[in-house]
């Protein structure tokens, strides 16, 4: 697992993007963002017409074929957008809480 795979938690509540940078990571946002509005699985999944296990599969990070379409969908179902940029107009996560004195457990 790398770092960008790690979940955090005390994070600041300034924070309003973060660099996704893997399948795994992808997933663990979406997984967070499901459980916070208090979604299950299978309530995602027929909400986007798809299957739980393909929820189940995006959330571990092991749908190398999952169609963007429902990505994109999944996302916006919990409330999150997916922005693309160059790669330098977002902090990675361990520099904002360096910046913001965070100890993590």
């Amino acid at each position: 697992m790398t770092d960008s795979t790690v979940v955090r938690r005390h994070v600041p509540e300034a924070v309003r993007a973060i660099r996704v940078d893997s399948p795994e990571a992808l997933g663990q946002v979406l997984r967070a963002a499901r459980r916070r509005r208090g979604l299950t699985q299978q309530e995602l999944a027929e909400t986007l017409g798809a299957s739980r296990d393909w929820v189940n599969r995006v959330e571990r990070g092991r749908a190398p074929r999952a169609e963007l379409v429902l990505v994109l969908r999944a996302l916006a179902s919990v409330g999150l957008t997916l922005s693309v940029d160059d790669g330098n107009a977002l902090p990675d996560l361990d520099a904002l809480l360096w910046q913001n004195d965070v100890d993590l457990p």
